[in-house]
């Protein structure tokens, strides 16, 4: 980033740059020749990620100078200079200590970014899990009002690179909307919330459900029996 950056030729990132852009487009993202040009200027970054810690960060009160967002991208390399073409926010994953330090300093409530990390461990197994929740707490920490959160495009720029199925990156997204409790849409815009989704909370619980139903139906009758008939004793006939 530093020893060889004004040797550095960005037209060597060319291929690299083209193969996203192509990548992009194929999910219908809006995307234009000047954007292009910033992708070149801001390689190994994507210019989003650029936007978010060097300005939306340090507008909301984070990082309190340019050294620790420069700590912060410094980070960002050592995460991933071994396996990511381009650096977004989808690779600052929560479960990294750094990453969630220097986060911290974004959550005024200090719960938020727990809460996020809990539903990515509940949901750890979905391919995407983690760049999907890195970007929406990224854009929900250092963003408010109607604009909180994430939009779909912003998602996409950040999660979808040239080897990813786009199928993968829709169920992953399915499963938070249903299952990740601090998870929620509204209004086209992803984003962590400290209040709980009930529909979310009871569609999780819902999974540790025994698979045969065995268990659930034995509740259910003993539930029938003791809180609505009043009479333990009573009998249910299941069926013919």
């Amino acid at each position: 980033l530093f020893k060889n950056y004004l040797d550095f030729d960005h037209d060597e990132c060319t291929p690299i740059i083209d193969s996203y852009f192509n990548a992009w487009k194929r999910q219908d993202i809006r995307l234009t020749d000047e954007y292009r040009t910033k992708m070149l200027q801001s390689f190994p970054f994507i210019p989003e990620m650029m936007e978010l810690i060097l300005e939306r960060v340090p507008a909301r009160g984070g990082f309190q100078s340019v050294r620790g967002a420069l700590g912060f991208l410094g980070n960002m390399v050592r995460l991933t200079h071994e396996k990511a073409d381009l650096i977004t926010a989808g690779h600052a994953d929560l479960r990294d200590r750094e990453v969630s330090s220097r986060l911290h300093e974004l959550d005024g409530s200090g719960d938020l970014i727990p809460r996020a990390k809990s539903n990515l461990l509940e949901l750890k197994d979905l391919s995407l899990a983690s760049e999907i929740t890195a970007t929406t707490i990224l854009y929900t920490l250092t963003s408010s009002g109607r604009d909180r959160g994430a939009s779909r495009e912003e998602l996409l720029k950040h999660v979808i690179n040239p080897s990813v199925d786009i199928n993968n990156f829709e169920k992953t997204l399915l499963a938070f909307q249903k299952y990740a409790s601090h998870f929620w849409l509204v209004e086209g815009r992803y984003f962590f919330d400290l209040e709980e989704n009930p529909d979310a909370k009871v569609e999780y619980r819902s999974l540790t459900i025994d698979p045969d139903g065995s268990k659930s139906i034995s509740f259910l009758y003993n539930l029938w029996k003791n809180e609505i008939f009043g009479e333990p004793n009573s009998v249910i006939f299941q069926g013919p």
